[in-house]
């Protein structure tokens, strides 16, 4: 959430797919007029503590081929491609 014209309101948000432990994200999604301020970043460190406490050691997410700028944000945080799924998703996973 964050201020904007004097009320919260949400403008991200992360989700995960079956079992938290896991580590595999399902979404990842900031509004883009709120893009490039850190929300991506701290939703996915917020996210790997949770994977931890739940007793984790990875996370995971698949990412279009086509989503250029989406693989750079995801390589900055020091994740890497470690496959490929469905023909056109690139699996990106780092250990937490």
């Amino acid at each position: 959430c964050v201020e904007d014209k004097g009320k919260e309101r949400v403008v991200g948000f992360l989700t995960f797919r079956g079992v938290i432990r896991d580590g595999k994200i399902h979404a990842l999604y900031i509004e883009p007029a709120f893009m490039r301020r850190g929300i991506g970043r701290f939703l996915l460190d917020t996210a790997g503590h949770i994977v931890r406490m739940q007793g984790g050691t990875e996370l995971e997410v698949h990412v279009e081929m086509l989503n250029y700028g989406a693989q750079a944000f995801y390589r900055t945080l020091r994740f890497c491609a470690s496959g490929v799924r469905s023909g056109h998703l690139i699996i990106m996973t780092k250990e937490i």
